[in-house]
């Protein structure tokens, strides 16, 4: 029998924050070093520019700071003891001065830490001011979330508590070791090894993780003993010893501990050894890559020879002999880059042809290698690289013709007039490969591509060789960016291919993964809610979305009621889950995919989108759920129902006009604030949706009045949500598009070596203004899945919720926001970045529990995803289990608030739980890919612009400095131009002491990385600046 659902709560007292304290040590330790040139001298006092006034005196006051209380602790010293009362002394100083700080400026990826709850599409958010009392009292600004109200996940946790023992890795991959986790400092965590020294790592870096396995004051007398502050990056790969000899006592037991959990893991390892040596061949499937947890990989390869425990778990030591021995291998499993194994992720294990298909090709390499070097009469394997070498010269020699070479990780533009008979997007095939050809090209795309092998492997110099043995790239580096592309050269994937789609294994991307087979629609049903549907008849629907928007998945109505003031909003949003089975192949297809994935280049779809279209995208006499919200003016939620309905009249808009109504614009220009740049000569718009769109023109007064009134609703649910700690804000950031004039994305079949005679459009967008907030739009979805959320709670329908976790290893996050955040604040209600970004960083990353709770950024109660379903499979989760909910309400004649039973749920908790990891893992790739996808096609424009003037864009970018590592002589920023993320170094004539964050200066691009989406600058030197002034 399933409970109602209730919020597990553990009251905490408050912890000691870390994170101010080690934030001056690290400022204090780059300050160290005197003695600069006369040219830096020149620079700084002329060409290198602060942001503000204010910035000097902040500056100043947090480094004399730093020096004056930490100046004994620098970096490498041990730190304060830890019962000092400097922390305290600094959360009263960041109070006190919170006003008047002055952000660095970030790329908005690196700051959506919020769990992804807003209803994004494809198109920008539109952003208006939200908060219409300038002179609002900030006393009205209280957190409502108490640090024991969020949830304790538990086990279940994704980040690390001091005192948890984890694995590190080394040298690449190849060495590891045990570590117990100390603290999180600035942005890295700090570890205490079975060796007894110390490391400094990301804290995302750790995989596998045995949480409590020391009590934390069993590390005090570490502590003093350690540096209170990051280490640069070039010292994170390696192991430290202390700076002080520790007494013998110190660290003692917990060596000890860590000593005999490894000889544990020993007797497994040793118990079960011919087993785990096989373990790819007992788990992997012939043709495809499959997913799978630890516990999942050792119930195969442990069962029989290891005994399971009493709760019939394996045993933390019996899992990390099985976690070690499958990632020493050099193919086979991976570690998925963006996931958390710490929480039940899982493992990507490859294929058995990928495996094999690279042990013959290291056999060819060898034997190619020998009889080149020793003659004789080796291996016929040797003949079949031997004719692939010559194959590939003739292609790459044939490709020169028309594309430049570069070594940015592309080929330069076709020269090549396109044929009119072919669109030049799908390729003219040139001279065939042969099967023995495809195992090699598959090869060097695992290489590649999908970077199948660890960095420390031999593989890579097997995969280097055979790029040396075609004798066309003596002038590079032979590393995975030439061989990407070798690939475009010889025509096995195309030059705007980008490594974001391999990441995502995203289905017909290259050669490896053509071999998944499409999975078609069959479990399309009649509608199973059609006797519960509420015929909505003539009560206005808006669907205000962009008109290229390619789903329409909600809408937005408004009904008055009895009451003053006091109306019903509704969210009317599509209904697949009513016509689809949950338990047919192709909705359980949805699991592994889990959501839409939007590239600049392509989208891959969840649902078929013909299907979307015909079927369920929101249109006249088309289903829906609608989630109703009766509101007051003054944002408050006043009831909440969920019904089944079928809308009749649909009005389709735009944001931008939306919010013109909003703010009573007389018109309306779209993307008017925008700088736009582009390369290439065709469109880059795709195939426009057949709907009509309104214009502003267009609307009657009554639904002026209604648009204004939803606007006006959703602008006072904000300020509640505000009131609650939520925040919602955030650096803009560009926006860049692809074109293929017209041409939509296909599969790519055959095995031929393809010539492609175009090149595709790239368009970039630039906002004027530099910091964004979120439109009213936005928080009347918010609303619908605050509804949604506590309709599933009231009913104890297993759903995911979006959470914030219980961490009480850091600060309160709801005093930080109330003391420092609010008061922060300028008149339109944004908060500086890097005060907006440490709250992120206090609160964490949401995340999925089948327990209801607090989502503290968005500052609501509790929060799942409802308004999307046509595009992400959590949505369509939730979709499921309220219609079967609604249909047994139905049945029953009552209300189910107070159920204890999930017998009529499509999705039990149990299948749910088992779900969670899967979805939160392919939700941080799917993120990851996407922001690397647009910095590939940023660095691509910005590549064709630079180095192929295609585009002009100006000779000095400035580059405003967000990090400085003065070891490495490089620092980490934004370029002004591109709101986009770059890497400048520091020339020998600057000094590195001089330089700040917030700094800005004149740069020049020197190198473009279009593989991985880099772009480098170098600062203008003093000489070449004047003569560019003269």
């Amino acid at each position: 029998m399933l409970r109602p659902f209730q919020l597990r709560k553990q009251a905490v007292k408050p912890f000691v924050c870390w994170q101010c304290l080690s934030r001056l040590h690290q400022q204090s330790s780059y300050n160290g070093r005197v003695g600069s040139s006369s040219n830096a001298e020149k620079y700084n006092s002329r060409h290198l520019r602060r942001l503000s006034g204010a910035e000097h005196a902040r500056s100043a006051t947090s480094f004399a700071s730093a020096n004056a209380s930490g100046a004994a602790d620098s970096f490498p010293f041990p730190t304060l003891p830890i019962d000092t009362d400097i922390r305290r002394q600094l959360r009263q100083w960041e109070k006190e001065n919170a006003g008047s700080f002055v952000p660095v400026q970030m790329p908005s990826e690196n700051l959506d830490r919020m769990g992804g709850i807003v209803n994004n599409g494809q198109h920008q958010d539109q952003f208006v001011d939200i908060d219409s009392d300038p002179s609002r009292d900030d006393g009205d600004y209280m957190p409502l979330f108490e640090r024991d109200e969020l949830v304790d996940v538990g086990a279940k946790r994704t980040f690390l508590l001091p005192g948890d023992l984890v694995e590190l890795s080394f040298l690449g991959g190849q060495g590891q070791e045990l570590a117990i986790f100390i603290r999180e400092l600035e942005s890295q965590g700090q570890y205490y090894t079975m060796s007894g020294r110390w490391a400094n790592r990301l804290m995302s870096e750790p995989k596998f993780f045995v949480p409590g396995f020391v009590q934390p004051h069993e590390l005090e007398d570490i502590l003093p003993y350690l540096p209170g502050n990051d280490v640069p990056k070039s010292m994170q790969d390696k192991l430290q010893q202390f700076a002080q000899s520790l007494p013998r006592n110190v660290g003692r037991t917990v060596v000890n501990k860590m000593t005999k959990f490894w000889d544990q893991v020993d007797i497994t390892y040793l118990a079960a050894a011919s087993r785990l040596e096989k373990a790819h061949e007992l788990v992997a499937t012939k043709k495809n890559p499959t997913y799978l947890t630890l516990e999942e990989i050792a119930d195969i390869v442990l069962d029989p020879v290891i005994k399971k425990q009493s709760d019939g778990t394996y045993s933390k030591p019996a899992l990390y002999a099985v976690h070690r021995a499958i990632l020493s291998t050099p193919i086979g499993f991976q570690a998925q880059p963006k996931g958390t194994l710490r929480s039940g992720g899982r493992y990507e294990v490859r294929s058995l042809s990928e495996a094999r298909n690279v042990a013959w090709a290291v056999d060819c390499v060898r034997a190619y290698t020998e009889k080149i070097t020793i003659g004789g009469k080796p291996h016929r394997s040797w003949e079949y690289l031997h004719v692939f070498i010559q194959k590939c010269k003739r292609l790459i020699d044939k490709s020169r013709e028309d594309r430049e070479f570069t070594p940015y990780g592309t080929l330069g533009p076709s020269s090549r007039k396109p044929d009119p008979d072919n669109h030049w997007r799908k390729g003219s095939p040139g001279e065939p490969f042969t099967d023995t050809d495809e195992i090699l090209l598959r090869f060097i795309e695992s290489w590649a591509c999908l970077s199948s092998f660890n960095r420390g492997s031999g593989l890579n110099a097997i995969a280097s060789a055979i790029l040396r043995a075609v004798g066309r790239y003596d002038d590079v580096q032979l590393t995975q960016k030439t061989g990407y592309t070798f690939l475009q050269e010889i025509g096995a994937i195309p030059p705007w291919e980008s490594l974001s789609s391999f990441a995502l294994r995203l289905p017909f991307t290259g050669r490896r993964l053509r071999s998944r087979d499409p999975v078609d629609l069959k479990g399309f049903t009649k509608d199973k809610l059609a006797d519960i549907r509420k015929d909505w008849g003539e009560l206005p629907v808006y669907c205000i979305d962009d008109a290229s928007a390619l789903e329409i998945d909600d809408g937005i109505s408004i009904e008055a009621t009895e009451t003053p003031d006091e109306y019903w909003a509704h969210i009317h949003v599509a209904d697949p889950s009513s016509h689809l089975d949950p338990n047919d192949t192709y909705s359980k297809n949805f699991e592994r995919i889990v959501s839409n994935v939007y590239h600049p280049d392509r989208v891959f779809f969840m649902i078929d989108p013909h299907f979307v279209n015909a079927e369920l995208s929101l249109a006249r006499a088309r289903p829906c759920l609608t989630f109703s919200a009766r509101m007051n003016l003054s944002g408050e939620l006043l009831e909440h129902k969920v019904s089944a309905g079928i809308i009749r009249n649909v009005t389709y808009t735009s944001p931008s006009v939306f919010e013109a109504v909003a703010s009573e614009s007389p018109r309306i220009v779209e993307n008017a604030d925008e700088v736009v740049h582009v390369v290439g000569s065709g469109t880059t718009s795709g195939p426009t949706p057949a709907r009509e769109m309104t214009t502003i023109d267009q609307l009657s007064n009554e639904q002026r009045s209604q648009l204004k009134l939803l606007h006006q609703i959703g602008a006072a649910h904000a300020k509640k949500l505000r009131s609650r700690g939520g925040i919602m804000q955030g650096p803009s950031s560009f926006n860049i598009s692809a074109g293929f004039d017209g041409a939509e994305w296909e599969r790519l079949y055959g095995n031929n070596s393809m010539r492609y005679d175009g090149d595709p459009t790239i368009k970039l967008s630039i906002p004027e203004a530099k910091t964004r907030s979120t439109g009213g739009l936005t928080y009347l979805m918010l609303l619908a899945n605050e509804v949604g959320a506590r309709w599933c709670s009231d009913r104890g329908i297993p759903v995911p919720y979006r959470v914030t976790p219980l961490n009480p290893a850091k600060e309160d996050p709801a005093e930080y926001y109330a003391n420092v955040l609010v008061p922060s604040r300028n008149e339109e209600g944004v908060a500086p970045m890097e005060i907006a970004r440490h709250y992120f960083d206090l609160v964490g990353p949401a995340q999925l529990s089948l327990t209801p709770g607090p989502h503290m950024t968005v500052g609501a109660e509790m929060i799942t995803k409802c308004t999307s379903p046509l595009r992400r499979f959590p949505d369509f989760l939730v979709h499921a289990q309220i219609g079967a909910t609604l249909l047994e309400e139905a049945r029953l004649g009552k209300s189910l608030v107070g159920n204890t039973s999930e017998a009529f749920l499509p999705y039990s908790a149990d299948r749910i739980s088992v779900l969670l990891p899967r979805i939160d893992t392919r939700e941080r790739m799917i993120k990851k890919a996407d922001v690397d996808a647009r910095r590939i096609w940023l660095s691509r424009f910005v590549l064709r612009a630079w180095r192929f003037k295609e585009a002009e864009i100006p000779s000095a970018l400035t580059f405003v400095v967000r990090t400085i590592d003065p070891y490495k002589k490089i620092m980490m920023g934004t370029l002004e131009e591109f709101l986009a993320p770059a890497q400048c170094t520091i020339p020998d004539w600057m000094d590195p002491d001089t330089l700040q964050p917030n700094d800005k200066l004149d740069t020049e691009i020197t190198d473009v990385d279009t593989y991985l989406g880099r772009i480098e600058v170098s600062p203008i030197a003093p000489d070449e600046a004047e003569q560019s002034e003269d």
